[in-house]
C-alpha cells in the first residue's frame, strides 16, 4: 500500500511538474496585440507580478509571482517601462526584464506621432533583431534615409547625405561624426538647413559641424544650442517645410545626469560593483 501510494505521488508530482514546464512555455494570453507596463524601483516580485496583470497580461498574478520567486532571478529584476507582444512566455517576460530590455521612449514617441519606426543596419540580421525587439521595420539605407525624422548611429567614414539629399520638412540628428575628418552628411548640404547642437564650442570643433565651419558653410550666428529652444529663449521649427539638423556630440553634465539617476535607483537595477 505504501509503494502504491509513493507512486501514485510521484505520477501526481511528475504531472504538476510537467503542466508548470509547459506553462512557462506556452504564450501569455493578452488583452491586446501589445501590452506594456512600467516597474517602478524597489518593486516587489509579487508587485511586478500584479502590474503586468493590470496592464493586460491575463493569467493568474499569483502563478506569475510564484514564476519569478521560483527562477532565483527575482531580485535582478530591473525597474523600467517594457513592452511585449502576444507570442511571448513567463519565461521570456522575465527574460526581458532581468535583461532591462525597456521600451525605447525614441519608438514611443514616433508611434504616439502615428509613423512607424524603421531601422537599417548593413548587416540584415542586426537590423532584423533590433525590428523584433523595439517594433521597428527593417528597411533598405534609401527608404530610412528618406524618413521624415532621421537618427544616424554610424562610425562617420562615409557620407550618408550627399549634396541634395536632405528633403523639405525632414529632421536628422548626426550622432556619427565625434571628430575630425568624420562625416555622415557633405558639407554644403549643412547650409540647407536650420541648424541646431548641444554645444557650439565642442560641435564646432569636434562634432559633424567641424568641416563646415572651417568651410565658412556656417558660423556661430547660424547655429542654436538645444538649450536655448528648451529654455524658450529661440525657436525650433520655423514651419512644416523648414529642414532641420542636430549635430549631438555629448556632453559630460549628461553623463552625469545619468550617473545620478543610476546611483539614485542602484538598488533596483544590477549594477556591477568596484571596491576601491
Amino acid at each position: 500500500m505504501a509503494r502504491f501510494l509513493i507512486g501514485v505521488t510521484l505520477l501526481i508530482a511528475s504531472a504538476i511538474g510537467a503542466s508548470v514546464w509547459w506553462w512557462l512555455d506556452a504564450p501569455l494570453t493578452l488583452a491586446s496585440e501589445r501590452v506594456e507596463a512600467s516597474i517602478e524601483p524597489g518593486s516587489s516580485p509579487r508587485d511586478v507580478a500584479q502590474v503586468w496583470v493590470n496592464a493586460g497580461v491575463q493569467t493568474s498574478p499569483r502563478l506569475l509571482f510564484e514564476w519569478f520567486r521560483w527562477s532565483g532571478e527575482s531580485r535582478r529584476i530591473r525597474a523600467g517601462s517594457y513592452q511585449i507582444e502576444r507570442g511571448t512566455t513567463p519565461r521570456g517576460l522575465l527574460d526581458k526584464m532581468v535583461r532591462g530590455d525597456q521600451v525605447m521612449e525614441t519608438v514611443r514617441l514616433l508611434e504616439t506621432l502615428g509613423r512607424p519606426t524603421l531601422v537599417h543596419d548593413r548587416d540584415a540580421q542586426r537590423a532584423a533583431a533590433v525590428g523584433e525587439v523595439y517594433g521597428a521595420m527593417p528597411v533598405s539605407l534609401a527608404e530610412a534615409l528618406s524618413a521624415d525624422a532621421v537618427i544616424t548611429v554610424t562610425p562617420g567614414s562615409e557620407i550618408l547625405f550627399g549634396e541634395g539629399g536632405l528633403r523639405p520638412g525632414q529632421h536628422v540628428s548626426l550622432m556619427g561624426a565625434d571628430g575630425p575628418g568624420k562625416a555622415e552628411i557633405a558639407t554644403a548640404e549643412i547650409a540647407r538647413a536650420h541648424v541646431f547642437c548641444d554645444d557650439w564650442e565642442q560641435a564646432s570643433h569636434g562634432g559633424e559641424l567641424a568641416a563646415a565651419v572651417t568651410a565658412g558653410v556656417v558660423d556661430r550666428a547660424g547655429v542654436t544650442e538645444l538649450g536655448q529652444v528648451l529654455a524658450g529663449d529661440a525657436s525650433g521649427r520655423r514651419n512644416e517645410a523648414e529642414i532641420t539638423l542636430f549635430d549631438s556630440t555629448g556632453l559630460a553634465i549628461q553623463d552625469l545626469a545619468i550617473a545620478r539617476a543610476a546611483y539614485e535607483r542602484v538598488d533596483a537595477l544590477d549594477l556591477p560593483r568596484i571596491d576601491l
